[in-house]
Protein backbone atom coordinates (compact mmCIF):
# COMPACT_ATOMS: atom_id res chain seq x y z
CA UNK A 1 0.00 0.00 0.00
CA UNK A 2 0.73 3.74 -0.57
CA UNK A 3 2.05 4.88 2.53
CA UNK A 4 2.38 9.14 3.59
CA UNK A 5 5.70 10.39 3.78
CA UNK A 6 5.95 12.47 7.13
CA UNK A 7 2.45 13.48 9.45
CA UNK A 8 0.43 15.17 7.07
CA UNK A 9 -1.36 14.55 4.20
CA UNK A 10 -4.14 16.41 2.07
CA UNK A 11 -7.78 14.78 2.31
CA UNK A 12 -8.96 12.87 -0.95
CA UNK A 13 -11.35 13.87 -3.36
CA UNK A 14 -14.31 11.93 -1.28
CA UNK A 15 -12.65 13.17 2.33
CA UNK A 16 -12.99 16.55 0.98
CA UNK A 17 -16.42 16.18 0.30
CA UNK A 18 -17.76 14.85 3.63
CA UNK A 19 -15.26 17.35 4.94
CA UNK A 20 -16.89 20.38 2.69
CA UNK A 21 -20.58 18.89 3.43
CA UNK A 22 -19.95 18.77 7.01
CA UNK A 23 -19.02 22.11 7.18
CA UNK A 24 -21.44 23.17 4.79
CA UNK A 25 -24.62 21.21 6.78
CA UNK A 26 -23.38 19.74 9.43
CA UNK A 27 -23.10 16.45 8.53
CA UNK A 28 -20.51 13.97 9.03
CA UNK A 29 -20.30 11.78 12.28
CA UNK A 30 -20.60 7.97 12.38
CA UNK A 31 -21.97 6.68 15.96
CA UNK A 32 -21.85 3.44 17.04
CA UNK A 33 -24.14 2.21 20.52
CA UNK A 34 -23.08 -1.29 21.51
CA UNK A 35 -24.51 -3.00 24.60
CA UNK A 36 -21.51 -5.36 26.86
CA UNK A 37 -22.43 -7.95 28.91
CA UNK A 38 -20.72 -7.49 32.37
CA UNK A 39 -19.14 -4.25 33.75
CA UNK A 40 -16.77 -2.34 32.46
CA UNK A 41 -14.40 -0.86 34.27
CA UNK A 42 -13.54 3.31 33.43
CA UNK A 43 -9.82 2.84 34.27
CA UNK A 44 -9.78 -0.40 32.16
CA UNK A 45 -11.39 1.18 29.39
CA UNK A 46 -9.05 4.10 29.40
CA UNK A 47 -6.37 1.29 28.87
CA UNK A 48 -8.06 0.06 26.04
CA UNK A 49 -8.49 3.35 24.38
CA UNK A 50 -4.93 4.09 24.51
CA UNK A 51 -4.40 1.26 22.63
CA UNK A 52 -6.30 1.69 19.27
CA UNK A 53 -5.06 5.49 19.90
CA UNK A 54 -1.38 3.89 19.43
CA UNK A 55 -2.24 1.51 16.47
CA UNK A 56 -4.21 3.61 14.28
CA UNK A 57 -3.14 6.97 12.77
CA UNK A 58 -6.17 7.98 11.61
CA UNK A 59 -7.39 7.90 15.46
CA UNK A 60 -4.37 10.25 15.85
CA UNK A 61 -5.28 12.63 13.50
CA UNK A 62 -6.68 16.77 13.44
CA UNK A 63 -7.82 18.29 10.84
CA UNK A 64 -6.81 21.65 9.52
CA UNK A 65 -7.61 23.80 6.33
CA UNK A 66 -4.56 25.22 4.60
CA UNK A 67 -4.73 29.21 2.92
CA UNK A 68 -6.17 27.54 -0.26
CA UNK A 69 -8.89 26.04 1.32
CA UNK A 70 -7.42 22.45 1.49
CA UNK A 71 -7.94 19.90 4.27
CA UNK A 72 -4.41 18.32 5.70
CA UNK A 73 -4.87 15.56 8.31
CA UNK A 74 -2.46 15.88 10.56
CA UNK A 75 -1.09 12.79 13.26
CA UNK A 76 -0.62 15.01 16.18
CA UNK A 77 -3.28 14.70 18.85
CA UNK A 78 -2.56 14.53 22.52
CA UNK A 79 -4.26 11.29 24.21
CA UNK A 80 -5.14 13.62 26.91
CA UNK A 81 -8.19 15.51 24.58
CA UNK A 82 -9.86 12.64 23.60
CA UNK A 83 -12.89 12.63 25.09
CA UNK A 84 -13.42 9.72 27.27
CA UNK A 85 -17.17 10.37 29.24
CA UNK A 86 -18.31 7.92 31.73
CA UNK A 87 -22.25 8.34 33.31
CA UNK A 88 -24.46 6.42 35.37
CA UNK A 89 -27.87 5.78 33.59
CA UNK A 90 -29.26 3.08 31.21
CA UNK A 91 -30.49 2.03 27.71
CA UNK A 92 -32.26 5.39 27.43
CA UNK A 93 -29.60 6.98 28.42
CA UNK A 94 -27.37 5.55 26.48
CA UNK A 95 -29.41 6.19 23.26
CA UNK A 96 -29.65 9.58 24.10
CA UNK A 97 -25.82 9.97 24.36
CA UNK A 98 -25.73 8.58 21.09
CA UNK A 99 -28.24 11.10 19.67
CA UNK A 100 -26.49 13.87 21.26
CA UNK A 101 -23.24 12.80 19.36
CA UNK A 102 -24.52 12.58 16.12
CA UNK A 103 -25.24 16.41 16.44
CA UNK A 104 -21.84 17.63 18.16
CA UNK A 105 -19.10 18.69 15.99
CA UNK A 106 -15.35 18.08 16.09
CA UNK A 107 -12.73 20.96 16.93
CA UNK A 108 -10.43 21.11 14.08
CA UNK A 109 -7.60 21.24 16.73
CA UNK A 110 -8.65 17.67 18.58
CA UNK A 111 -8.86 14.01 17.71
CA UNK A 112 -12.03 13.31 15.50
CA UNK A 113 -13.10 10.49 17.74
CA UNK A 114 -14.57 10.19 21.59
CA UNK A 115 -16.09 7.66 23.55
CA UNK A 116 -18.24 7.13 26.33
CA UNK A 117 -19.51 4.65 28.79
CA UNK A 118 -22.75 4.23 30.43
CA UNK A 119 -23.17 2.04 33.57
CA UNK A 120 -26.50 1.05 34.80
CA UNK A 121 -27.48 -0.35 38.17
CA UNK A 122 -27.59 -3.74 37.09
CA UNK A 123 -23.67 -4.82 37.19
CA UNK A 124 -24.71 -7.62 34.31
CA UNK A 125 -23.74 -5.13 30.90
CA UNK A 126 -23.03 -1.41 30.08
CA UNK A 127 -23.01 0.24 27.43
CA UNK A 128 -20.15 1.78 24.88
CA UNK A 129 -20.87 4.97 22.60
CA UNK A 130 -18.72 6.15 19.91
CA UNK A 131 -18.63 8.64 17.37
CA UNK A 132 -16.06 9.02 14.78
CA UNK A 133 -15.81 11.41 12.01
CA UNK A 134 -17.06 10.62 8.30
CA UNK A 135 -13.37 12.05 7.09
CA UNK A 136 -11.72 9.37 9.26
CA UNK A 137 -13.81 6.28 9.42
CA UNK A 138 -16.82 4.61 7.26
CA UNK A 139 -19.18 2.55 9.02
CA UNK A 140 -17.04 -0.42 8.69
CA UNK A 141 -14.03 1.01 10.01
CA UNK A 142 -16.36 2.25 12.95
CA UNK A 143 -16.98 -1.37 13.52
CA UNK A 144 -13.42 -2.29 13.20
CA UNK A 145 -12.62 -0.17 15.94
CA UNK A 146 -15.36 -1.49 18.14
CA UNK A 147 -14.14 -5.02 17.68
CA UNK A 148 -10.84 -4.06 18.51
CA UNK A 149 -12.12 -2.57 21.63
CA UNK A 150 -13.65 -5.25 22.40
CA UNK A 151 -10.49 -7.85 22.08
CA UNK A 152 -8.68 -5.56 24.27
CA UNK A 153 -11.33 -5.25 27.16
CA UNK A 154 -11.28 -9.04 27.08
CA UNK A 155 -7.37 -9.07 27.76
CA UNK A 156 -6.39 -8.10 31.58
CA UNK A 157 -3.21 -7.08 30.22
CA UNK A 158 -1.49 -6.35 27.00
CA UNK A 159 1.26 -4.69 24.87
CA UNK A 160 0.80 -1.54 23.09
CA UNK A 161 0.16 -2.37 19.63
CA UNK A 162 2.73 -0.99 16.80
CA UNK A 163 1.41 1.94 14.53
CA UNK A 164 -0.32 0.83 11.23
CA UNK A 165 1.36 2.59 8.48
CA UNK A 166 -0.44 6.19 7.61
CA UNK A 167 -1.48 5.32 4.50
CA UNK A 168 -2.64 7.83 0.91
CA UNK A 169 -6.56 8.82 0.20
CA UNK A 170 -8.38 5.60 -1.37
CA UNK A 171 -8.60 7.45 -4.71
CA UNK A 172 -4.42 6.61 -5.28
CA UNK A 173 -5.23 3.21 -4.24
CA UNK A 174 -7.92 2.13 -7.04
CA UNK A 175 -7.47 -0.57 -9.46
CA UNK A 176 -9.21 1.98 -12.34
CA UNK A 177 -9.29 -1.45 -14.38
CA UNK A 178 -12.31 -2.67 -12.66
CA UNK A 179 -14.34 0.63 -13.18
CA UNK A 180 -15.67 2.33 -16.01
CA UNK A 181 -13.31 5.17 -17.21
CA UNK A 182 -14.86 8.69 -17.81
CA UNK A 183 -12.91 11.87 -19.49
CA UNK A 184 -14.82 14.11 -18.39
CA UNK A 185 -15.39 15.55 -14.79
CA UNK A 186 -17.26 13.53 -12.09
CA UNK A 187 -20.27 16.36 -11.40
CA UNK A 188 -20.94 17.27 -15.20
CA UNK A 189 -23.20 14.71 -15.86
CA UNK A 190 -24.80 14.43 -12.39
CA UNK A 191 -28.07 16.78 -11.78
CA UNK A 192 -28.97 16.92 -8.65
CA UNK A 193 -31.92 19.91 -9.02
CA UNK A 194 -33.49 16.95 -11.44
CA UNK A 195 -32.57 14.49 -8.80
CA UNK A 196 -34.44 16.38 -5.76
CA UNK A 197 -37.61 16.34 -7.85
CA UNK A 198 -37.93 12.25 -8.07
CA UNK A 199 -37.72 11.97 -4.20
CA UNK A 200 -39.51 13.20 -1.19
CA UNK A 201 -40.28 16.51 0.17
CA UNK A 202 -40.17 17.26 3.76
CA UNK A 203 -42.73 16.20 5.93
CA UNK A 204 -42.85 20.05 7.90
CA UNK A 205 -40.78 22.96 7.45
CA UNK A 206 -37.08 22.85 7.49
CA UNK A 207 -36.31 25.32 10.59
CA UNK A 208 -33.07 26.00 9.47
CA UNK A 209 -29.37 23.76 9.85
CA UNK A 210 -29.33 24.75 13.49
CA UNK A 211 -32.22 23.55 14.46
CA UNK A 212 -31.97 20.17 12.48
CA UNK A 213 -31.17 16.77 14.80
CA UNK A 214 -31.11 13.19 13.48
CA UNK A 215 -33.72 11.02 14.52
CA UNK A 216 -33.01 7.30 15.22
CA UNK A 217 -35.68 4.18 15.50
CA UNK A 218 -34.33 1.15 16.72
CA UNK A 219 -35.55 -2.31 16.03
CA UNK A 220 -34.93 -5.68 15.98
CA UNK A 221 -35.03 -8.75 14.08
CA UNK A 222 -34.88 -12.09 16.01
CA UNK A 223 -32.41 -15.12 14.98
CA UNK A 224 -35.43 -17.11 13.32
CA UNK A 225 -36.55 -14.64 11.27
CA UNK A 226 -32.90 -13.41 10.29
CA UNK A 227 -32.25 -17.43 9.55
CA UNK A 228 -35.26 -17.83 7.20
CA UNK A 229 -34.99 -14.55 5.24
CA UNK A 230 -31.05 -15.46 4.42
CA UNK A 231 -32.24 -19.20 2.95
CA UNK A 232 -34.38 -17.67 0.76
CA UNK A 233 -32.42 -15.31 -0.34
CA UNK A 234 -29.44 -17.74 -1.29
CA UNK A 235 -32.27 -20.36 -2.93
CA UNK A 236 -32.80 -17.15 -5.39
CA UNK A 237 -28.94 -16.50 -5.90
CA UNK A 238 -29.40 -12.96 -3.98
CA UNK A 239 -28.37 -11.17 -0.64
CA UNK A 240 -30.21 -10.35 2.35
CA UNK A 241 -29.35 -6.75 1.17
CA UNK A 242 -31.51 -7.40 -2.07
CA UNK A 243 -34.38 -8.25 -0.11
CA UNK A 244 -34.44 -5.19 2.44
CA UNK A 245 -33.76 -2.72 -0.06
CA UNK A 246 -36.86 -4.20 -2.09
CA UNK A 247 -38.97 -4.62 1.05
CA UNK A 248 -38.35 -0.79 1.35
CA UNK A 249 -39.32 0.21 -1.98
CA UNK A 250 -42.52 -1.80 -1.89
CA UNK A 251 -42.90 0.05 1.58
CA UNK A 252 -43.04 3.52 0.27
CA UNK A 253 -45.02 3.03 -2.90
CA UNK A 254 -47.45 1.75 0.12
CA UNK A 255 -47.13 4.44 2.56
CA UNK A 256 -46.87 7.27 -0.66
CA UNK A 257 -50.10 5.43 -2.19
CA UNK A 258 -48.54 6.24 -5.44
CA UNK A 259 -48.84 4.01 -8.67
CA UNK A 260 -46.48 3.75 -9.84
CA UNK A 261 -43.39 5.31 -7.36
CA UNK A 262 -40.46 6.42 -9.37
CA UNK A 263 -38.09 7.33 -6.81
CA UNK A 264 -34.08 6.26 -6.00
CA UNK A 265 -32.35 4.46 -3.48
CA UNK A 266 -28.75 4.99 -2.48
CA UNK A 267 -26.30 2.18 -1.81
CA UNK A 268 -22.96 2.24 -0.60
CA UNK A 269 -19.90 0.45 -1.99
CA UNK A 270 -17.30 -1.08 0.10
CA UNK A 271 -14.13 0.66 -2.14
CA UNK A 272 -10.82 -1.71 -0.13
CA UNK A 273 -11.64 -5.14 -2.50
CA UNK A 274 -10.90 -2.78 -5.67
CA UNK A 275 -7.87 -1.92 -4.52
CA UNK A 276 -4.66 -3.02 -5.98
CA UNK A 277 -2.99 -3.77 -3.12
CA UNK A 278 -6.43 -4.48 -1.33
CA UNK A 279 -6.78 -2.62 1.94
CA UNK A 280 -7.26 -5.15 5.03
CA UNK A 281 -10.65 -4.01 6.95
CA UNK A 282 -8.64 -3.73 9.75
CA UNK A 283 -6.99 -0.15 8.31
CA UNK A 284 -9.46 3.04 9.67
CA UNK A 285 -10.59 5.39 6.79
CA UNK A 286 -13.56 6.60 4.71
CA UNK A 287 -13.22 4.24 2.00
CA UNK A 288 -16.68 4.14 0.49
CA UNK A 289 -18.56 5.76 -2.72
CA UNK A 290 -22.58 5.11 -3.39
CA UNK A 291 -24.37 4.79 -5.98
CA UNK A 292 -27.44 5.50 -6.86
CA UNK A 293 -30.40 3.11 -8.71
CA UNK A 294 -33.41 4.78 -10.02
CA UNK A 295 -36.72 2.40 -9.87
CA UNK A 296 -40.38 2.20 -10.48
CA UNK A 297 -42.12 0.06 -8.53
CA UNK A 298 -45.83 -0.89 -9.34
CA UNK A 299 -48.70 -2.10 -6.83
CA UNK A 300 -48.65 -5.53 -8.23
CA UNK A 301 -44.73 -5.63 -8.22
CA UNK A 302 -43.58 -9.17 -6.42
CA UNK A 303 -40.71 -8.91 -3.35
CA UNK A 304 -38.68 -10.91 -5.55
CA UNK A 305 -38.95 -9.78 -9.18
CA UNK A 306 -37.66 -6.12 -7.34
CA UNK A 307 -35.33 -7.63 -5.04
CA UNK A 308 -33.95 -9.23 -8.08
CA UNK A 309 -34.11 -5.92 -10.23
CA UNK A 310 -32.60 -3.97 -7.67
CA UNK A 311 -29.40 -6.65 -7.66
CA UNK A 312 -28.87 -6.01 -11.09
CA UNK A 313 -29.03 -2.64 -10.56
CA UNK A 314 -26.43 -2.49 -8.20
CA UNK A 315 -24.15 -4.78 -9.77
CA UNK A 316 -24.15 -2.01 -13.09
CA UNK A 317 -23.71 0.76 -11.23
CA UNK A 318 -20.77 -0.37 -9.41
CA UNK A 319 -18.73 -0.03 -12.55
CA UNK A 320 -19.01 4.03 -11.83
CA UNK A 321 -18.39 3.89 -8.26
CA UNK A 322 -14.43 4.54 -8.66
CA UNK A 323 -14.61 7.72 -10.72
CA UNK A 324 -13.04 9.66 -8.13
CA UNK A 325 -9.86 11.49 -9.32
CA UNK A 326 -6.53 10.96 -7.96
CA UNK A 327 -5.74 14.50 -8.31
CA UNK A 328 -8.37 16.98 -8.08
CA UNK A 329 -9.04 21.05 -7.65
CA UNK A 330 -11.15 22.48 -4.58
CA UNK A 331 -13.66 23.85 -7.08
CA UNK A 332 -14.69 20.04 -8.62
CA UNK A 333 -15.75 19.24 -4.78
CA UNK A 334 -17.04 22.57 -3.71
CA UNK A 335 -19.34 22.51 -6.73
CA UNK A 336 -21.23 19.24 -5.12
CA UNK A 337 -21.04 20.52 -1.32
CA UNK A 338 -22.98 23.71 -3.10
CA UNK A 339 -25.28 22.34 -4.84
CA UNK A 340 -26.31 20.49 -2.05
CA UNK A 341 -26.55 23.82 -0.35
CA UNK A 342 -29.04 24.97 -2.84
CA UNK A 343 -31.64 21.48 -2.24
CA UNK A 344 -32.26 22.35 1.26
CA UNK A 345 -35.82 22.07 0.53
CA UNK A 346 -35.66 18.43 -0.81
CA UNK A 347 -34.31 15.34 -0.13
CA UNK A 348 -31.66 14.55 -3.16
CA UNK A 349 -30.47 11.30 -2.65
CA UNK A 350 -33.76 9.25 -1.66
CA UNK A 351 -33.53 6.62 0.90
CA UNK A 352 -30.93 3.84 1.54
CA UNK A 353 -29.54 0.79 3.50
CA UNK A 354 -26.19 0.22 4.39
CA UNK A 355 -26.04 -3.26 5.60
CA UNK A 356 -22.45 -4.21 7.46
CA UNK A 357 -23.68 -7.98 7.33
CA UNK A 358 -23.10 -10.43 9.42
CA UNK A 359 -20.54 -8.71 12.07
CA UNK A 360 -17.81 -11.19 13.61
CA UNK A 361 -15.99 -9.04 16.60
CA UNK A 362 -14.11 -12.55 17.36
CA UNK A 363 -15.12 -12.79 20.60
CA UNK A 364 -14.31 -16.00 22.61
CA UNK A 365 -17.63 -17.60 24.38
CA UNK A 366 -16.43 -17.70 27.38
CA UNK A 367 -15.39 -13.97 27.38
CA UNK A 368 -16.36 -12.07 29.98
CA UNK A 369 -17.47 -9.46 27.99
CA UNK A 370 -19.71 -9.96 24.97
CA UNK A 371 -21.57 -7.68 22.91
CA UNK A 372 -25.56 -8.26 23.14
CA UNK A 373 -26.90 -5.83 20.17
CA UNK A 374 -24.78 -3.50 17.88
CA UNK A 375 -26.75 0.03 16.05
CA UNK A 376 -24.36 2.41 14.40
CA UNK A 377 -25.48 5.31 12.08
CA UNK A 378 -24.44 8.36 10.48
CA UNK A 379 -25.73 12.11 11.36
CA UNK A 380 -28.65 13.19 9.40
CA UNK A 381 -28.34 16.82 9.82
CA UNK A 382 -27.44 17.33 5.89
CA UNK A 383 -30.89 16.16 5.13
CA UNK A 384 -29.25 14.29 1.53
CA UNK A 385 -30.88 10.73 2.50
CA UNK A 386 -34.38 11.21 2.96
CA UNK A 387 -33.71 8.36 5.43
CA UNK A 388 -30.86 5.26 5.82
CA UNK A 389 -31.41 1.97 7.57
CA UNK A 390 -28.11 1.14 9.35
CA UNK A 391 -28.08 -2.63 9.14
CA UNK A 392 -25.93 -4.97 11.03
CA UNK A 393 -26.19 -8.60 12.04
CA UNK A 394 -25.15 -9.93 15.38
CA UNK A 395 -25.53 -13.30 17.10
CA UNK A 396 -28.02 -14.35 14.16
CA UNK A 397 -30.07 -11.25 14.91
CA UNK A 398 -30.60 -8.17 12.70
CA UNK A 399 -30.12 -4.90 14.38
CA UNK A 400 -31.17 -1.81 11.87
CA UNK A 401 -31.34 1.82 13.54
CA UNK A 402 -33.45 4.04 10.87
CA UNK A 403 -32.02 7.26 10.64
CA UNK A 404 -33.64 10.24 9.43
CA UNK A 405 -33.79 14.21 9.51
CA UNK A 406 -35.45 15.74 12.27
CA UNK A 407 -37.95 17.68 12.33
CA UNK A 408 -38.66 17.41 8.22
CA UNK A 409 -39.27 13.82 8.60
CA UNK A 410 -41.98 13.00 11.35
CA UNK A 411 -41.33 9.67 13.79
CA UNK A 412 -44.52 8.57 12.65
CA UNK A 413 -44.13 8.72 9.29
CA UNK A 414 -40.88 6.63 9.66
CA UNK A 415 -42.95 4.02 12.33
CA UNK A 416 -45.46 3.84 9.05
CA UNK A 417 -42.47 3.10 7.03
CA UNK A 418 -40.99 0.49 8.73
CA UNK A 419 -44.09 -1.57 9.61
CA UNK A 420 -45.05 -2.35 6.28
CA UNK A 421 -41.46 -3.36 5.58
CA UNK A 422 -41.54 -5.35 9.00
CA UNK A 423 -44.98 -6.45 7.57
CA UNK A 424 -44.35 -7.35 4.05
CA UNK A 425 -41.31 -9.44 5.59
CA UNK A 426 -43.61 -11.44 8.43
CA UNK A 427 -46.30 -12.09 5.55
CA UNK A 428 -43.34 -13.80 3.20
CA UNK A 429 -42.55 -16.00 5.68
CA UNK A 430 -45.64 -17.17 6.54
CA UNK A 431 -46.82 -17.17 3.14
CA UNK A 432 -43.49 -19.84 2.59
CA UNK A 433 -44.05 -21.65 5.41
CA UNK A 434 -47.94 -22.56 4.40
CA UNK A 435 -46.30 -23.48 0.65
Amino acid sequence: MLTVTGNTRKLGYWETMNAQVHELHGHGTIATLVKVTDRIQPEHLEKVVLAIFAKHPLLRCTLKKDQQGYYHLTTNADFANIELEVSDGNEETAQQLYQDYLYQPFANSQALWRMALVLPKSKDHCYLVGAFSHVICDGLAATTAIKEILHYLNQDKFDLPESLPFIVPVERMLDKQKFQQKSQRILDDTDLDSVAKTVWPFQAEDPGLKQRRTGNQFYELDAAMVKALQQQCQNRNLTFNDILNAALLISLRQVKQIDPLVTSLCTPINLRNYCQPKIPNDFLGCNVTVVMTQHTINADDNLWEVAADYHQKVRASIAQAGQYPDDYKLEDVSQYANQCAKLRDNFFMGFGITNLGILDFNVAADAKHQPQSFYICASRQAADFAGLMCVATLNGKCFIDFSYTVPMMQDEYVKSIMKCLLDQLTSYLSFSNQH
